[in-house]
């Protein structure tokens, strides 16, 4: 399926990116052993995840690495992708150590 922009972030995020939010779940949102993750509420400074675990649901909050600048949903768009780039970098750290 090709990638689709979408106007609001929010369902551009949970529809086209699930992998993206399970890593950020898991290696930023404090629950490692997350098995999916979706995205309940986003603004300029991060987003409010719903988190389902094997011991049950979560709601961690995950900021951005910087809080959003330029146009919306542009913004917000970078910010994720920032975002997903630490995620990632540290998920791989923890699997070397």
């Amino acid at each position: 399926m090709p990638h689709r922009q979408r106007s609001d972030p929010l369902l551009h995020i949970n529809e086209e990116h699930a992998d993206e939010l399970l890593v950020v779940a898991q290696a930023l949102g404090g629950h490692p052993d997350a098995i999916s993750a979706r995205a309940e509420h986003v603004d300029e400074y991060g987003l409010d995840l719903m988190v389902e675990t094997p011991s049950g649901p979560a709601s961690p909050r995950v900021n951005f690495v910087e809080p959003v600048g330029g146009t919306y949903p542009a913004g917000i768009r970078l910010a994720f992708v920032r975002l997903v780039r630490q995620a990632k970098q540290v998920a791989k750290a923890r699997t070397r150590a």
